[in-house]
């Protein structure tokens, strides 16, 4: 009997869900179009020049790094915040950054670690990652 009572829900289950599922669908070909989708806040970070291939270990790297930091479009991202980091050792003198009105952001200076290579990492709230390799002198 419990058998008899399980097989029947499910079955009122199974054919409820489908209505629902087929009534769900609609053809909008003859419709409304739809919305353009938003556009993306995601930005690409790249360095710009002239930027530094090599420095002295314990001494500041020079000349400073700027990043470009622009949406998809190929705008600034002007008031986007990014964090910058080092992969190995030294001391970076401003973490953090805002893009300016052209485009454009920097750690400032920082102090090369003992390491034979160091990568300085600018990194975006949403999007690309940028970063650039010094080595040792």
């Amino acid at each position: 009997m419990l058998h008899r009572m399980v097989s029947r829900s499910v079955g009122v289950f199974a054919a409820a869900a489908l209505g629902l599922g087929l009534a769900a669908c609609e053809d909008n070909t003859t419709g409304t179009p739809l919305p353009a989708p938003p556009p993306s806040t995601a930005v690409s970070v790249n360095v710009v020049g002239p930027a530094p291939t090599t420095a002295n270990p314990g001494q500041v790297v020079a000349p400073q790094v700027f990043f470009e930091v622009v949406y998809p479009d190929g705008s600034p991202a002007v008031g986007q915040v990014i964090t910058f980091n080092l992969n190995l050792g030294g001391l970076l003198f401003q973490q953090r950054d805002t893009v300016d009105a052209a485009g454009l952001v920097s750690p400032g200076a920082w102090i090369f670690g003992d390491r034979p290579v160091q990568r300085l990492i600018a990194t975006p709230v949403a999007g690309n990652t940028g970063f650039i390799d010094v080595a040792a002198e």
